[in-house]
């Protein structure tokens, strides 16, 4: 029998939530499908709607909504015709593709070892039509060492493919005969 047990990241989270009563959008990841159920469970026990995409499909507390692109377009409405929505997510399913610019925050309940979709789900916020003024933050809620190994891992491959990538450009700007590249 699967059991929930409450974690000081649920506590966390609501504090979050209540920190965008104001803006009432937050998109949340998480990297397992018990943990999405949670988090929809926590959402609207405080309040709010939430858009749920995991290797499920796309799922929302919205009443009448069906089709992914209404569920984004109600996410990025800025008439608020829901005034708090939670965009939650699992990143290899809902972490490419999508903009969620009217949140300023990302947080991450939960994290697998899959850098690419870490990186591309941070993508979601830092977009064309995100609020320069209001900025955007990247927020990672951590409980037990094994939520800062993952990080840490992560963070480890985000060095290698900046490693690499900057191998790469040196070779690059060194072989272009007019002078280097502007990238």
């Amino acid at each position: 029998i699967a059991q929930q047990i409450a974690t000081p990241k649920d506590d966390a989270l609501k504090d979050i939530l209540d920190a965008h009563d104001e803006d009432g959008r937050l998109v949340v990841y998480a990297g397992f499908q018990g943990s999405i159920d949670k988090l929809s469970a926590l959402v609207k026990a405080q309040g709010w709607e939430y858009i749920k995409v995991d290797g499920r499909g796309w799922i929302t507390s919205i009443t009448g909504l069906r089709k992914p692109e209404d569920m984004l377009l109600i996410f990025q409405d800025k008439g608020r015709t829901y005034p708090k929505v939670c965009f939650i997510g699992q990143p290899s399913s809902a972490g490419m593709g999508l903009t969620l610019t009217e949140s300023c925050e990302t947080v991450y309940y939960s994290n697998d070892f899959n850098f690419e979709s870490r990186s591309q789900s941070e993508d979601r916020i830092h977009r064309p039509g995100a609020d320069f003024n209001r900025g955007v933050t990247i927020t990672d809620l951590i409980h037990l060492p094994s939520d800062l190994k993952v990080l840490d891992n992560l963070q480890k491959k985000k060095r290698l493919q900046d490693l690499s990538l900057g191998e790469f450009r040196e070779v690059l700007n060194a072989a272009d005969p007019l002078g280097p590249l502007l990238f």
